[in-house]
């Protein structure tokens, strides 16, 4: 049912991709501290979706930099080494201009994170193109958002 729901919605979502022609390879990622969760929603071909829960992390900047590094380990896996057109959504202004423009990260958590998620970029031989979109455009967040829903319902009726 919950599946069916966050389907729904992403095709709702989507038509600002519908008119672009698909010849990119276009993940949504998002991460945050609720349930400690980062999912991810690829829409090359259909919706994909994955999430992980539980992840050992503590600030939200931290769960999207944990995102960004997931929708890099999935597009490598999805698409093989050398992945081209791949441009990657996000809703931390904070991480795509940091890696955009290689701007430093102060706290020594994030320039930690932030080296990872150079270092796989390099490693799988993917130059993602990385885009910053509102909160409410990201479609990996819509996943988040239904997942906390859901349970907040479920936690309220027991």
């Amino acid at each position: 049912m919950l599946h069916q729901r966050v389907l729904i919605l992403l095709r709702i979502s989507r038509t600002d991709i519908a008119t672009e022609k698909l010849d990119k390879i276009i993940v949504y990622f998002d991460g945050g501290t609720h349930k400690k969760r980062v999912a991810i929603v690829d829409v090359h071909d259909g919706y994909k979706i994955r999430v992980w829960e539980h992840l050992n992390a503590q600030t939200n900047n931290e769960f999207e930099f944990i995102a960004l590094l997931k929708a890099l380990e999935y597009v490598h896996s999805e698409y093989g080494a050398n992945a081209k057109n791949v441009v990657l959504y996000g809703d931390s202004q904070l991480i795509i201009n940091g890696i955009n423009y290689n701007r430093s990260f102060s706290p020594k958590h994030l320039q930690r994170l932030e080296k990872m998620s150079k270092r796989r970029m390099k490693k799988f031989h993917i130059s993602p193109k990385l885009n910053w979109i509102s909160r409410d455009q990201n479609l990996a967040g819509f996943v988040l958002e239904m997942l906390y829903k859901k349970r907040r319902r479920i936690t309220s009726a027991n």
